[in-house]
């Protein structure tokens, strides 16, 4: 299974959730995906101003944009649902600005 941005996946090894932030070109080359992180709980999501609202499988989840982490390819064992244009375009404008001096 190859993710591709905007893919909601979730994770083999650790059973988490990510949004996936990188373009296809990253997984072709190294095989590591970098995903924005994505919480299943709303008080965990309330300690986050900026987090998003995103319903996939039935569930409501929340991406966190500040909070990125990379995985292996091969951990990603499910797709989920896959993020709207727009979020995915709010999550990489936050992820910019917070990275930004």
């Amino acid at each position: 299974m190859t993710p591709t941005r905007g893919d909601i996946v979730r994770r083999g090894d650790t059973g988490g959730y990510g949004i996936v932030v990188t373009n296809d070109m990253l997984h072709q080359v190294s095989e590591v995906v970098i995903l924005c992180t994505v919480v299943r709980s709303t008080s965990m999501a309330d300690s986050f101003p900026h987090a998003i609202e995103i319903a996939a499988a039935d569930q409501n989840l929340y991406a966190i944009p500040v909070s990125v982490h990379t995985a292996p390819a091969s951990a990603i064992t499910e797709i989920i649902g896959q993020a709207e244009e727009h979020q995915l375009r709010d999550i990489v404008r936050m992820l910019h600005a917070a990275t930004s001096p």
